[in-house]
């Protein structure tokens, strides 16, 4: 919510300036954030890790008062080295890389009248309101959490599928998840896909 209502605000300004703004949200090296953010403003281009993309990919997408959401964790060669990112190194800056690399570029012809700027929201996403519905699945966590103390039982994961329940904390999964290739099919049929 918190990212759709600021890239909401930056649409706004792409609209009345003619700009095309990449605005890069967190994520580190997954697209779910990107992608419900890009879906929730319906942007002209989606950049997540989980999909491989070039700078040439990106410029039928770029438009005169477009968006794109790019995913902190995304990369491609056309950048340069990845090196230093990822684990104990820093992500982000991708969407300055990107109007920083396509401004230098002498092979983008296509988008030679489009200005392009870069917005990173970073951790103003961290921050805002909850929701009704956060507020409430959080209450429903703590009656359960407290009703798990009252009998006694403890090294357990408040969880909820159907309805809210728990499981041991060894079996909670502590892997990341990543958007799959259903999944980016799936949005490649809202979003402009990239080739």
């Amino acid at each position: 919510d918190t990212a759709v209502a600021s890239i909401e605000k930056i649409q706004d300004t792409a609209r009345s300036h003619g700009h095309f703004f990449f605005v890069e949200v967190m994520g580190r090296r997954s697209g779910f954030l990107a992608a419900h953010a890009a879906l929730g403003v319906r942007a002209n281009c989606l950049i997540v890790p989980e999909s491989p993309w070039s700078l040439d990919s990106l410029t039928p997408f770029i438009v005169e008062s477009g968006i794109a959401i790019v995913s902190e964790g995304a990369w491609c060669p056309d950048l340069g080295s990845d090196s230093g990112r990822g684990p104990g190194g820093r992500l982000g800056g991708v969407a300055e890389k990107i109007v920083a690399t396509l401004a230098a570029s002498t092979s983008t012809k296509d988008i030679a009248g489009v200005k392009l700027r870069a917005v990173t929201l970073g951790h103003v996403l961290r921050g805002g309101c909850p929701s009704a519905s956060d507020r409430i699945l959080a209450r429903r966590f703590a009656k359960q959490a407290a009703d798990l103390v009252c009998e006694g039982k403890s090294g357990l994961c408040v969880k909820i599928n159907d309805k809210v329940s728990y499981v041991s904390i060894d079996q909670v999964e502590l892997g990341r998840k990543f958007l799959n290739a259903m999944d980016l099919y799936e949005l490649s049929t809202i979003l402009p896909a990239l080739k």
